[in-house]
């Protein structure tokens, strides 16, 4: 589902992933799915038109997704849980502490084979088939004083792969069988160091 505020559409409201935009210049729609919740500690919501900051698809307004950091002990954590149509999530976070310098490692995987049936307008039952999705998410996230410049460093890499639905032969249509695979990183680095109690500096690099 697109993601909109204030009556505007998906193309005049901005997602971004810590900051770093994540809405193509193309216009296209953001899929959140790839996002996995565990590794997702706040969302900002920023209302109204933002285009003088943000650039055109920021009209709307801006959605931030801020990732986790690393805890203030070392921890490690394991969840997983399953649901009906072959639903499952794994996820795994740990922190530790080498020294001044914290380090968050998230893996997430999600997968689903929504393989089910349904009833048709004329009566007759068919099945819903190749409507499987599988999403692996690793976030790695570093911070760390460099010589008072308060430092981050954050690595994000998803693995999407999603089948095209269709319905079994008995409805007489051809059930699909390509598939779309995605894979996406991101890397950002900022650093921020107090000049005075009223002034800062601040810098941010990603790609």
């Amino acid at each position: 589902s697109p993601v909109t505020l204030r009556g505007s559409n998906f193309q005049q409201t901005l997602l971004s992933l810590d900051g770093v935009p994540l809405t193509p210049v193309t216009g296209d729609m953001v899929d959140l799915s790839r996002y996995a919740l565990p590794g997702i500690e706040q969302v900002e919501i920023v209302k109204g038109s933002n285009s003088a900051v943000f650039g055109k698809s920021a009209m709307g307004g801006v959605i931030n997704l801020v990732t986790r950091k690393p805890g203030p002990r070392d921890s490690l954590d394991f969840t997983s849980s399953r649901g009906s149509y072959g639903y499952g999530l794994y996820h795994a976070q740990a922190t530790v502490h080498a020294g001044q310098v914290g380090i968050l490692t998230d893996i997430t995987r999600s997968l689903a084979d929504n393989d089910f049936r349904y009833e048709r307008d004329d009566g007759t039952w068919t099945r819903r088939e190749n409507n499987d999705v599988e999403n692996t998410t690793g976030l790695l996230k570093m911070v760390f004083d460099a010589q008072g410049w308060d430092t981050s460093i954050m690595g994000n890499v998803i693995d999407h792969e999603m089948g095209s639905p269709g319905s079994e032969g008995s409805a007489g249509l051809i059930t699909p069988d390509d598939r779309v695979s995605t894979v996406q990183s991101t890397c950002l680095v900022e650093t921020e160091k107090t000049l005075s109690p009223d002034q800062s500096m601040s810098l941010r690099a990603w790609f």
